[in-house]
């Protein structure tokens, strides 16, 4: 695999951790402070464009973002003599699914460890947490935390320094369809790898498999659950080790992304290129665009109240249409060629759907935005994009499940969560756009509406208390 490494230099990314001011307040003396502090500690503020890695037109030829079981059996078949030059320590392969019975696992060999993934992980499966951002409170969409990922790091004894991670699935239920789409697994892999690169792993260290093991691999390379590895629960490596890397440019906090909604090219938002691609990667299956283009209670909000929809519907203003599963071959379970998914990127009408009829393809040197209702369906777009294509790619971290909270303009007053003027707001027409929205903005939902005013925090003057909080515990 092709790394894009960037030149050294110390870029301005550290602004999303200067909490403390309203998004339109000047912070220049603050930056100052902070860059002086980056400076003389040696740390390296990554872009997106520095993150991003490429693919080689062969999957097979990959030995880190994604990885063939093509590639894992040579491995496994003599990892001391084929191990990639990168990688020092073990090859660890985090299986968050099954296969057949007495098939479930990759049979473990000298140096190759096999885990079930959530085997004393337990709610790590998805890496999500319940975090505070600041401004959205208590909804389990956000990136573990410090404590956390040092806790699953200790569990599967894994040192990002030495060892290869790859996240791999036993089986993908889908039946290649619209309404049971092959290739869902990778919401959940491919958070696997973001996780990891957002706390600064380097990319060496990280893979996700393509495809599912059940259909890939000889009954003599798979074995019995109970035969897999055991989680050591012994590992002494941390995220701190990793306080001179910052790659936080990959999780966006919502005050960027409403300047880059607005202005996309020409947005301000350090890390990125000049221009920015926004796309939406949600496909619904009862209705592909049922979510994008604003059916009235057609986003579920149970995260926020059980059984409630969002309080508004519609998708960022300029977002294209790009629904997950179109990235993925729905016989195979397995990505598109990358020469296709290049394709597809570049040519609207590739994906069919009249939502694009008037959009630009991605243009070179953009930045993808990716966003979905949790960020999981945007796993697998992003993907596409970060280590296929290798092109700059961040995301909305809590996607639309926050962003249609963020109302300062509802009709019913009861149900607006900030106040008059709120920087925060997003249910505006520049904004935040729907077929059955009035004059094309938003539209409202009312009596199916969830309860935002119990996670959204009216006085809030920061999207980015979590990038602030896990900086702070990289280097105490």
């Amino acid at each position: 695999m092709k790394c894009k490494l960037g030149k050294f230099g110390i870029v301005l990314a550290l602004a999303g951790f200067l909490g403390t001011c309203k998004p339109s307040e000047k912070k220049d003396d603050v930056l100052l402070w902070a860059i002086a502090g980056i400076i003389a500690n040696g740390v390296k503020v990554n872009t997106a464009a520095e993150l991003a890695v490429e693919s080689y037109d062969n999957y097979d030829n990959n030995e880190f973002g994604l990885v063939t079981a093509t590639t894992i059996n040579r491995w496994r078949s003599d990892w001391a003599g084929q191990k990639p030059a990168s990688i020092s320590g073990n090859l660890i392969i985090l299986q968050s699914n099954t296969g057949a019975a007495g098939q479930e696992f990759i049979k473990p060999t000298s140096g190759v460890y096999v885990y079930s993934w959530p085997n004393g992980g337990g709610t790590d499966i998805n890496f999500r947490q319940k975090r505070n951002n600041g401004l959205f409170d208590n909804v389990q969409t956000g990136l573990p935390d410090g404590a956390r990922t040092d806790a699953f790091l200790k569990l599967y004894r894994i040192d990002l320094s030495k060892d290869l991670v790859v996240f791999a699935a036993g089986t993908d239920s889908g039946a290649g369809t619209s309404a049971s789409p092959k290739g869902g697994n990778y919401q959940t892999l491919g958070r696997g790898l973001y996780w990891l690169r957002y706390w600064g792993a380097d990319a060496k260290h990280v893979a996700v498999l393509d495809g599912p093991i059940s259909t890939q691999f000889s009954a003599s390379d798979l074995t019995a659950s109970g035969t897999e590895s055991s989680p050591p629960n012994d590992g002494t490596y941390s995220v701190k080790s990793l306080r001179t890397v910052d790659n936080s440019v990959l999780v966006q906090p919502v005050e960027n992304v409403i300047k880059i909604v607005r202005n996309p090219n020409s947005h301000g938002v350090t890390g990125l290129t000049s221009s920015v691609f926004i796309a939406d990667a949600r496909h619904n299956t009862t209705s592909t665009e049922r979510e994008f283009v604003g059916t009235a209670d057609g986003t579920n909000a149970a995260e926020v109240e059980a059984a409630k929809k969002a309080l508004t519907e519609g998708h960022l203003k300029g977002a294209f249409f790009a629904p997950w599963l179109q990235v993925v071959d729905q016989t195979t379970g397995r990505f598109k060629s990358k020469a296709a998914i290049a394709a597809l990127w570049s040519n609207p009408s590739g994906w069919g759907h009249a939502e694009n009829a008037s959009a630009n393809g991605y243009q070179q040197g953009q930045t993808y935005l990716h966003y979905c209702r949790t960020n999981a369906r945007s796993m697998v777009t992003g993907l596409s994009t970060f280590v296929i294509l290798g092109r700059p790619t961040v995301f909305y971290e809590n996607s639309f499940i926050e962003w249609n909270g963020l109302s300062a303009n509802h009709p019913d007053p009861t149900k607006r969560t900030l106040p008059a003027g709120s920087p925060f707001a997003t249910d505006t027409a520049d904004l935040t756009v729907s077929t059955g929205g009035s004059g094309g903005g938003p539209t409202f939902n009312a009596a199916n509406a969830a309860n935002y005013k119990t996670v959204v925090n009216p006085n809030a003057t920061t999207s980015r208390q979590t990038l602030i909080d896990d900086w702070n515990y990289k280097i105490q």
